[in-house]
């Protein structure tokens, strides 16, 4: 029998592709994608999202502890709450009490970054720029 995987599950929401990753505590990442955001979020945001991840889940015999997601979005201070994303075909009711919703599907914990805040913290980390002062643009 194939030995459960503890992972943390990361997802990139773009307006045109979701990124979607799967990394363990020792951090091997078992699974990294791009979807098209239509077609992921078709049925809603919610089962959409849900769905990507326990297919993925089930493959790699993985728990998931946690999901991250990042959005091209402001994000309120709470982590849990988007405030505003103006480039996503999405409406306050598909954003309201996601959070929740999505730890529910998921059964674990969820919180929310903007995305180039997340895209800065892997860029100082993987370049060792922790004890330096960065400064960053990024174009999209």
């Amino acid at each position: 029998m194939q030995k459960q995987h503890n992972v943390v599950a990361g997802v990139d929401m773009g307006a045109t592709h979701i990124r979607f990753c799967l990394r363990t505590a020792e951090g091997e990442t078992l699974h990294c994608e791009k979807k098209r955001t239509a077609e992921v979020i078709a049925p809603d945001l919610v089962s959409g999202i849900g769905e990507m991840i326990d297919e993925q889940l089930r493959r790699f015999n993985a728990r998931c502890h946690g999901l991250v997601m990042g959005f091209p979005a402001l994000v309120s201070k709470d982590k849990r709450t988007i405030i505003s994303t103006p480039n996503l075909p999405l409406t306050a009711a598909d954003l309201y009490d996601l959070a929740d919703k999505l730890e529910n599907t998921l059964n674990c914990p969820v919180e929310f970054s903007r995305d180039v805040n997340l895209q800065l913290s892997w860029d100082v980390v993987e370049n060792r720029l922790t004890q330096q002062l960065v400064l960053a643009a990024y174009l999209g």
